[in-house]
């Protein structure tokens, strides 16, 4: 529980599970065990399988906000990749006050 006044940390980590493993589990518990709270964002690409299943596994992790978006580039090469996701990532979680990205 967190008490009233005292500074509130905040992690977002990007992931595709796709499946969920034991490693994606491991690495929510460490961004759990570094911030009050955790943000959890994945997407999807249109013709992935699993997908409301995997959406499901990580909304049943307790002590996570979990969010997705469809059809982000996916492809560093891609010219303007980097560009795009940091205005998405400024964008979609600036607001927010994260102090650590996992």
């Amino acid at each position: 529980m967190i008490q009233k006044g005292l500074v509130v940390t905040k992690a977002l980590i990007f992931m595709k599970a796709m499946p969920l493993t034991t490693g994606h589990r491991d690495l929510i518990e460490f961004a759990k065990n570094y911030a009050d709270e955790v943000f959890v964002h994945t997407d999807f690409v249109t013709g992935e399988p699993m997908v409301w299943s995997r959406l499901d596994a990580l909304k049943a992790i307790n002590g996570i906000q979990v969010s997705y978006n469809w059809d982000l580039p996916q492809d560093p090469a891609e010219e303007g990749f980097w560009e795009f996701w940091a205005d998405y990532v400024n964008i979609e979680f600036g607001d927010l006050g994260i102090d650590y990205v996992i």
